[in-house]
């Protein structure tokens, strides 16, 4: 066997195992660097993609150091000088490859521009500061809304100046299991009679006991706490307490009319473009909906902020994932929303200032000001830039990260000419105006696997976020202190979301996303269960609560990534907005589920709850695996290779190559 003729079966074998000349992707630890073959051998590269030439002598490998030289002439010694040479006479480490043959993905190209400097940096904090802002629209509701003790208001009695326990003890059911006073009825007395008697002749016995009650006339609230929350200005309990439920689920049905839209228009119109308009209409209907003078006008402001900041939302995540390579992509997705439960921890504070829903509102809408510096500073993604065959406008982008990042580009006709193989890899299969649904129907029988993997994703957002947002606007059924609760909830995200990035690059996603759900399921019927057996520890019943919140938080965030993984460029943004579309369906019920289930059975919201999130934990055991996966660029495309079996791969080649010097000797 002639050492051509092995090294000729070497790449063959590698280039069949590495998805059509994509390249064999290599790196210590867990992620990898692009490699790339060429007719000389395998050449392995650093961040440019030219690091050493590996060539092969009598079958066994033998490196060459950086400034190597070209196809025609000699190269230098080596070293970090670089000798020149021939063709293709390279320079040192840190000069631009001159070669770009290997780019084929925008991960390749991301390589040249920097993975890890100021560009990146700053992409990140802009995107981030979004998902702050949406914290405060999304999870402001029970301090918006907040309910305060209230009983039914006697006017009769008022006016012959009854304090407030004389009435609550002549005119209101009191329960004794509770050892509360009813909320929505009294009793059917005639109380201009009852007015004329006075107290203490009607607390005698002179009245003739009745059972017989009737709904609240009108209502007195306890103002101690709140002084205006927008169930005190329109009444929103006891029979009109749906109403209340509808102020949050409202965001839900605006949630989920921007999930049908916002894929498309994110894809058709750039992220940028989408980002800096919906930033503007947050500020502009934010502030609107104080002017409400009805609670239906009040409702459908709600529902028009909430439209706007999904877009927001669901824009500067995709754009976000987009810009970050494979290695970080798990630190990217964990570390984004720590600005989410910033935001979140930062609500109680400022309601425990602000004591009216009005002004509340506007102080919760304001920093959305900041996003207008965006106009200046946030470029579009330079990945759909290329996969739009904008590849003028990709490269102004690219060049500006470079500058920032400190990194030397090769030239422009080059880094054109790698752009249009990555839109000719891309544009294989799909048009990106497509929905989803589209898509899917057209792919079905080329890949069948792609509806199941759609399905079990999908019934995964709907369980999960019933999950998250039941446990998170649980505070009411528990009956603990709303501000430490809502704070607490809040803080416990941050360390769910860092300890979630080490555990899924360790284990994997499969194993952390299903374990997760079924961990979290578990303390939330446990909390169940003690709500069940009418147990008084508060601290109790917080600490469970707070446990199974920590373990959905990490979990739902993880769905988030795993549906970026498992769905191409052209139509990632579309699975995502598809996914947080069952999510919403799942959102707009938990406020009747806590507030109006609650109200009836107390601990069945936590049954509820518990069961949604052991079912997701079951259907993410049946999901593809996709640690150190590239991002698919095509819909048709299932995988590339990962790590493990890039090492399998090389091992065998190795172990061939061995065998056949052994051969010849």
């Amino acid at each position: 066997m002639s050492n051509t003729g092995g090294r000729e079966e070497i790449l063959d074998k590698l280039e069949d195992n590495t998805m059509n000349n994509k390249g064999i992707t290599e790196e210590g630890g867990v992620d990898n660097e692009s490699d790339t073959m060429d007719s000389k051998g395998i050449k392995e590269e650093n961040e440019y993609g030219h690091e050493s030439d590996i060539k092969y002598n009598n079958g066994w490998k033998e490196e060459v150091k950086d400034g190597g030289g070209g196809d025609d002439g000699g190269g230098g010694d080596g070293g970090d000088g670089g000798g020149g040479g021939g063709d293709g006479g390279g320079g040192g480490e840190d000069s631009p490859p001159d070669d770009l043959s290997w780019v084929t993905t925008f991960e390749d190209l991301l390589k040249l521009v920097g993975t890890k400097g100021p560009w990146n940096v700053m992409i990140f904090f802009l995107c981030s500061y979004a998902f702050f802002l949406t914290a405060f629209n999304t999870m402001s509701y029970q301090f918006l809304g907040a309910t305060p003790d209230h009983w039914c208001l006697v006017p009769v009695l008022v006016e012959a100046n009854w304090t407030q326990q004389q009435i609550l003890s002549i005119a209101i059911p009191y329960n004794n299991v509770t050892g509360e006073y009813d909320s929505c009825h009294m009793y059917d007395y005639n109380y201009t009679t009852v007015a004329e008697m006075g107290y203490e002749k009607a607390r005698e016995g002179v009245l003739t006991p009745t059972n017989l009650t009737v709904s609240c006339w009108s209502r007195d609230f306890n103002f101690t706490q709140y002084q205006s929350t927008v169930v005190t200005e329109w009444d929103l309990v006891c029979e009109r307490k749906a109403l209340y439920s509808t102020t949050q689920s409202v965001l839900g049905i605006g949630n989920l009319a921007a999930c049908l839209v916002y894929g498309i228009i994110i894809d058709r119109y750039g992220r940028q473009r989408v980002i800096l308009t919906n930033a503007i209409l947050f500020i502009i209907f934010g502030n609107l909906i104080v002017f409400s003078p009805s609670v239906n006008v009040y409702i459908l402001g709600r529902g028009i902020v909430s439209f706007v900041k999904t877009g927001l939302y669901v824009s500067c995540f995709v754009f976000l994932m987009e810009s970050c390579a494979i290695k970080y992509r798990s630190l990217v997705g964990s570390l984004s929303v720590i600005p989410w439960a910033l935001g979140y921890m930062t609500i109680p504070g400022i309601a425990y200032l602000v004591r009216t829903w009005r002004l509340l509102t506007v102080c919760l809408t304001l920093p959305a000001l900041v996003s207008i510096s965006y106009i200046w500073i946030l470029p579009e993604s330079p990945r759909w830039l290329i996969q739009k065959g904008r590849h003028t406008e990709a490269l102004t982008v690219l060049k500006k990260a470079a500058k920032m990042n400190k990194k030397s580009l090769p030239p422009d006709p080059l880094l054109l000419q790698a752009m249009e193989q990555v839109t000719c890899c891309q544009q294989k299969e799909s048009d990106a105006d497509k929905s989803i649904w589209a898509a899917i129907k057209s792919s079905l029988p080329d890949i069948p696997i792609f509806g199941r993997k759609v399905s079990l994703i999908f019934c995964i957002w709907f369980f999960g976020a019933m999950g998250y947002f039941g446990i998170s606007f649980n505070a009411t059924n528990i009956k603990v202190d709303i501000y430490l609760y809502i704070f607490m909830s809040g803080f416990l995200e941050i360390p769910s979301y860092l300890l979630m990035w080490p555990a899924i690059a360790y284990y994997g996603r499969k194993k952390i996303h299903s374990s997760l759900y079924f961990v979290s399921g578990v303390c939330i019927l446990l909390l169940m269960a003690l709500l069940l057996l009418q147990v008084q520890n508060d601290v109790l019943l917080l600490t469970i609560s707070l446990c199974g919140k920590l373990f959905i938080t990490a979990v739902y965030q993880l769905t988030w990534i795993c549906t970026t993984e498992l769905y191409s460029t052209i139509h990632r943004s579309q699975a995502v907005g598809g996914g947080l579309l069952m999510a919403d369906i799942a959102f707009i019920s938990i406020p009747y589920v806590n507030d109006i289930l609650g109200d009836l059975v107390v601990w069945a919201p936590s049954a509820v709850l518990g069961c949604a999130s052991m079912t997701a934990g079951l259907l993410a055991c049946l999901l593809p695996e996709t640690r150190d996966n590239y991002m698919p660029e095509i819909l048709g495309e299932t995988k590339y290779p990962s790590t493990q079996e890039i090492q399998v791969s090389e091992e065998a080649a190795g172990g061939r190559r061995k065998e056949e010097n052994v051969d010849e000797v």
